[in-house]
């Protein structure tokens, strides 16, 4: 009898990835429209004030919920060191893609004590 190997881990559920899209767009929104109205102009939309911290709640425990396997299937510590690696290279260049656009806009669009050298953007990208 063949030995099965531990499930697949990179499975994912359609309707909890929707979840955590909506908690995503939930912080974007919120980010949007009334953080920087808080940084910039001391003013907030009362009701809006609670959904930063809301959509970023629901995006870390739908993260968790997949980080911890909900199959109950253990790995070792080298298939963990291997998982965590297989991620970081799978998201850094996304992160490089976006802090290299927030940089660049940060650049044209002159954003008071919100703008880094180029020194800093390096530093940030490794």
């Amino acid at each position: 009898m063949k030995k099965e190997s531990h499930k697949n881990l990179s499975y994912r559920n359609p309707q909890i990835e929707m979840l955590r899209g909506i908690a995503i767009f939930i912080i974007v929104i919120y980010h949007i429209f009334n953080r920087y109205q808080q940084i910039y102009y001391n003013t907030s939309i009362w009701w809006m004030d609670d959904w930063g911290a809301l959509g970023v709640m629901i995006f870390l425990m739908i993260s968790a919920y997949f980080l911890l396997d909900p199959n109950g299937v253990q790995i070792n510590l080298k298939q963990a060191l291997k998982q965590f690696m297989h991620k970081l290279l799978r998201l850094w260049p996304c992160y490089s893609i976006c802090i290299t656009i927030v940089f660049l806009v940060t650049r044209i669009i002159v954003l008071p004590g919100r703008s880094v050298n180029s020194e800093t953007f390096i530093a940030n990208i490794f």
